[in-house]
């Protein structure tokens, strides 16, 4: 007879927060649906991108944010001045006021707010989800090894004869060493039929960095 006990994982190895809307599951079941967003989830993912980005993350990007912004604001700012100044509306003007505000809001969204995609390892599969589309599984068994192609700025994997893009902006921002933890966690996570630690030397073969630079 198994002991129920040992098959349990620990508190300390589990989702404690949703990946979807962070709310907190400490305490709750392995296979739950989250109380807050609905979200159907099993604690023993690891999760990368989205919510589950550290705020260490967001917090080293900010200051530079905070000065292009404050460059931004400055030339919509000066902008709008000298057309009221000269008492004529001219399209170049508008033109730049719009793309400092377009500017100032893509720099909001990827600096100071977390991505609502991200990646989910899970032991039926690489499930990947993309925000206001359902979830997509991929199992194990079809993935290959997956790399950041720096040419398409996209994570890439093989499934079959398929090969998969997820844009690193959509998943990630610029967050670039946390989506090399995700390639790196695709790359270890052991297959179905695979020897005991198969995974781990095929990483320790691969090159240091996740990062190719031949473009595909």
């Amino acid at each position: 007879m198994t002991n129920g006990a040992a098959d349990t994982p620990a508190e300390t190895d589990l989702l404690t927060r949703c990946p979807r809307c962070r709310y907190r599951l400490r305490g709750l079941p392995v296979h739950h649906t989250c109380p807050e967003c609905g979200l159907e989830l099993d604690r023993r993912w690891q999760v990368f991108g989205g919510q589950a980005l550290p705020g260490s993350a967001l917090r080293h990007g900010r200051p530079i944010a905070y000065i292009v912004l404050a460059i931004v604001v400055w030339i919509a700012g000066s902008t709008i001045f000298t057309q009221l100044s000269s008492g004529r509306v001219t399209v170049f003007g508008v033109m730049t006021v719009g793309g400092s505000l377009a500017a100032g809001a893509g720099i909001y969204l990827t600096s100071f707010r977390r991505p609502k995609s991200f990646i989910a390892l899970a032991p039926e599969g690489l499930i990947v989800f993309r925000d206001g589309q359902p979830p997509e599984t991929f199992p194990w068994s079809d993935v290959g090894r997956a790399r950041y192609d720096i040419a398409s700025k996209s994570l890439m994997f093989p499934v079959g004869k398929r090969r998969v893009r997820l844009p690193s902006m959509q998943f990630f921002h610029w967050y670039i060493f946390e989506l090399d933890r995700c390639v790196r966690a695709i790359n270890r996570y052991p297959r179905p039929d695979e020897p005991p630690g198969a995974a781990n030397q095929s990483a320790s073969r691969a090159s240091p960095s996740s990062i190719d630079t031949r473009g595909s």
